[in-house]
């Protein structure tokens, strides 16, 4: 899928969410050298000011790969008090995690956490077994010293980059407690992510799609070339909506978040052009934006054989039972029919979507990750998927809180494939 586009210096201007970034030309006066030393000196000062700290919306993994938390961070009198989203001990009250920091000088100010905090530091840990990081020697690939890219006019909002793996990060003045802030962004976060699967952008000209998946917003449009784009656009939580790791730009219009609106079906983009977005209940939409399960006695006499055909191959060459089986997204961000097997490989098969209207969805191949390339050359993979690559009709219990979906092939009546929401131990049982 497409990278996200950096928009730097457009990102400098979003960050005004609040104000416009400072930018002090009386500093270009001054040598390199007094230049950063003015920069640090006001780093400590701006950084020591919040009364009430900082949130800093955090990455990891190259290019964000592994999405967002957010940390709450105190700088006082050169030690730093950090909570982290999540981290409550048994009476629910937010764990405090206290270390030191300084502002070093280097080709410009750079923000170091110079000794261990638990919360913050352990995202960097090579050590795979300490922390249940995805590489073995890089561990999260987080950062925990940052260059101090730009602070604002107002001294509100402030742009950092990681020195290490270059993940840009914003940190934001608290206007409220610590824990308010995280509550209320978990408030956000339930409501956002198990409600809303999938929002819609259409001005009559141009229409987008957000689809939520484990953390990001997977964005696809079709160009003015007539090409479909594919965004991966991780994201934190606020107090308010969601920010994205860092501006984007669709149809010519810069955009860093979404904004919730409670009891409405329509938000605020956080934009430069006032867009609003809507969550969508057309039922191709619906689809996309959940996992369906598939079970043999949901299945038409097509889909039943091929994925029998599948479960007989993968038992006898691999000597694996086929855990489940979805059409959904993958833990990877990738959409198609996603599996597991033998307890601990997961596979998906990519399919292209086109729909039209409302209810109706094409699907095609477009290729298989690494452990589905694998299954699709020994385990008659092809055979579950193949199936699926046809023009439907889409039908549901409950457009608005479904239980399943039907899809009947528009061109075979033989082909028809009933998927539910449920998930259960079998992919025998219904």
């Amino acid at each position: 899928m497409k990278k996200i586009c950096i928009y730097i210096i457009v990102a400098i201007a979003v960050l005004s969410m609040q104000s416009c970034l400072h930018d002090n030309n009386d500093n270009f006066d001054l040598s390199a050298a007094e230049r950063i030393d003015a920069l640090v000196n006001e780093s400590y000062e701006v950084l020591e000011s919040a009364e009430n700290g900082w949130v800093l919306h955090y990455y990891t993994g190259i290019d964000y790969a592994y999405g967002g938390l957010n940390f709450t961070v105190k700088f006082k009198d050169g030690r730093v008090s950090i909570c982290q989203q999540g981290a409550t001990d048994n009476n629910d009250e937010y764990i405090t995690s206290t270390s030191t920091y300084r502002i070093n000088r280097d080709r410009s100010a750079v923000l170091a956490f110079d000794t261990y905090n638990d919360f913050l530091h352990i995202w960097a840990e090579p050590d795979a077994s300490k922390n249940n990081a995805p590489t073995d020697v890089d561990g999260w690939q987080a950062d925990y010293e940052f260059v101090i890219f730009n602070i604002s006019e107002d001294k509100n909002t402030i742009l950092l980059k990681g020195k290490k793996w270059g993940n840009y990060m914003i940190m934001e003045r608290l206007q409220k407690t610590p824990a308010e802030y995280l509550d209320d962004a978990a408030a956000i976060a339930n409501k956002m992510s198990e409600g809303i699967g999938l929002m819609k952008y259409d001005d009559g000209e141009f229409t987008a799609k957000f689809l939520y998946s484990d953390g990001q917003y997977i964005i696809t449009y079709t160009d003015a070339d007539g090409n479909k784009q594919t965004l991966n656009v991780p994201f934190t939580y606020t107090d308010d909506g969601v920010i994205f790791c860092e501006p984007i730009e669709l149809n010519g219009n810069v955009i860093s978040g979404v904004v919730y609106a409670e009891d409405s079906e329509t938000f605020s983009l956080k934009d430069t052009k006032g867009m609003t977005i809507s969550i969508s209940y057309d039922p191709v939409d619906v689809f996309q934006s959940g996992n369906w399960y598939l079970y043999m006695e949901n299945l038409g006499e097509v889909a039943a054989a091929g994925l029998q055909s599948f479960i007989d191959t993968d038992k006898e060459v691999e000597g694996e039972d086929l855990d489940f089986a979805y059409i959904g997204t993958s833990k990877d961000g990738d959409y198609g029919f996603c599996f597991r097997s033998g307890g601990r490989y997961s596979g998906c098969t990519l399919f292209d979507v086109e729909t039209e209207g409302a209810d109706v969805i094409t699907f095609s191949y477009a290729g298989d990750d690494g452990n589905g390339e694998w299954y699709r050359e020994n385990d008659n993979l092809g055979d579950a998927t193949d199936p699926f690559f046809n023009t439907f009709k889409l039908t549901t219990d409950d457009v608005y809180n479904p239980t399943y979906f039907i899809l009947t092939d528009v061109n075979n009546e033989n082909n028809v494939i009933k998927l539910v929401q449920e998930k259960t131990e079998s992919i025998d049982e219904n």
